[in-house]
């Protein structure tokens, strides 16, 4: 795979395209350009801060080192779903994936507010469910489970944690 190529991967990945997203979960060389795309957006990350609130030299190289383990987790959480759920793919092909998926929170450099980071928040969903689907050959609705369980964990340990505390100890941080 040359650069031409890993760019043209992004955009069919994004779009949905089956064979392009089988292909690149088995391609080797694409872990590269996969690994590539998520410090890339680690660095554009600290670009946009830097326009809003100012940030260290530091953090152009921390923040892509942190970006490609915060999505190692995520990948692995996922893998292990899927797997629990009867899917048959690798962890290496699902990181692979979701490298070249991830450039869609690029749009959010872009001035849209809030309404971007709906539309890419639900992009995102609906991508990385396909991903799921590809990826570890699990039926769309098994995909989907493979991402809402995350989900639900975290709103309800959101909504556990906020019933615990209470509201007059939350009211001191918002």
């Amino acid at each position: 795979m040359n650069f031409r190529e890993a760019i043209s991967g992004v955009f069919k990945v994004i779009t949905f395209q089956r064979r392009t997203i089988a292909n690149i979960a088995r391609d080797l060389d694409a872990t590269v350009f996969a690994l590539f795309w998520i410090a890339l957006g680690g660095v554009f990350n600290v670009m946009h801060s830097q326009l809003t609130r100012g940030v260290e030299a530091s953090q152009y190289l921390t923040s892509p080192v942190l970006l490609i383990i915060v999505t190692a987790i995520v990948v692995a959480v996922l893998h292990t779903i899927a797997r629990l759920l009867g899917g048959s793919g690798s962890f290496l092909s699902m990181m692979r994936v979701f490298g070249f998926a991830l450039p869609i929170t690029w749009i959010l450099l872009l001035p849209f507010g809030s309404k971007g980071l709906l539309l890419v928040t639900i992009w995102l969903i609906l991508v990385s469910i396909h991903l799921i689907a590809v990826v570890h050959q699990l039926s769309f609705g098994r995909a989907t489970w493979t991402i809402m369980i995350p989900l639900l964990v975290t709103v309800g340990g959101i909504v556990g944690i906020v019933n615990f505390l209470g509201e007059s100890i939350l009211a001191k941080f918002f």
